[in-house]
């Protein structure tokens, strides 16, 4: 049963540790991926964004990474990763605050999306190996999955 959870406590998982988690060729980095989704399911924790979900089909598809072999494959991975997190859906509001945040942070825009996505959930963590110059944004702390620890650089 998982865990009751707070939005305080909920944590944003980019998408890049999904891509990983499907990598099979992955040995390093893919248990570790692995590990992190399931401890956040479990705790009920994990949210993403439809950006994030359609960043790791596009992965998915250009790179022939993971069990993917038809769209039967990829919309059951679709509505797998559904059924595991939040899903927050990149509204304006969300794009005008990434807006705000390549030019006061400077950041990519894609970056940016993911980061206010996150902020826009409540998320306290941001799990990514796309670190910015600064470990924390506006109370959103990044977290590199894969460095030992998982610390933030």
């Amino acid at each position: 049963m998982p865990i009751a959870s707070t939005a305080s406590d909920k944590a944003f998982v980019d998408t890049n540790v999904f891509a990983y988690a499907e990598d099979r060729r992955e040995t390093l980095k893919r248990p570790l991926a692995l590990a992190l989704i399931r401890r956040l399911t479990d705790e009920d924790r994990m949210v993403v964004s439809t950006q994030v979900i359609n960043e790791f089909c596009a992965v998915l598809l250009r790179n022939k990474v993971g069990s993917v072999t038809n769209e039967a494959d990829l919309t059951a991975l679709i509505a797998e990763v559904e059924a595991a997190a939040d899903v927050i859906v990149i509204t304006t509001a969300i794009s005008r605050e990434a807006a705000r945040a390549v030019y006061a942070y400077s950041i990519s825009w894609y970056d940016a999306l993911i980061w206010a996505a996150a902020k826009s959930a409540g998320c306290t963590t941001l799990y990514t190996e796309d670190i910015p110059g600064s470990p924390e944004i506006e109370g959103v702390r990044y977290v590199d999955p894969f460095t030992p620890g998982g610390e933030t650089r």
